[in-house]
């Protein structure tokens, strides 16, 4: 799978898990999302990586 399924959650979750000093100053990526977004989003992921369609890295377990 080429697509993201939730932009926003992958970017903040790649920037918030290796987070340096400089993502401090953007205040863009601190409204994070509940859990039953992230939860779906997981769902989401697994399907998709149990078939071999999803190639990203964010929510692996």
């Amino acid at each position: 799978m080429t697509t993201r399924i939730d932009p926003q959650i992958e970017g903040m979750f790649t920037i918030e898990v290796d987070e340096m000093c400089w993502n401090d100053l953007n205040n863009a990526h601190d409204d994070w999302p509940g859990a039953d977004r992230v939860r779906n989003l997981r769902l989401q992921v697994s399907a998709q990586g149990q078939s071999g369609h999803y190639q990203g890295t964010a929510l692996r377990r």
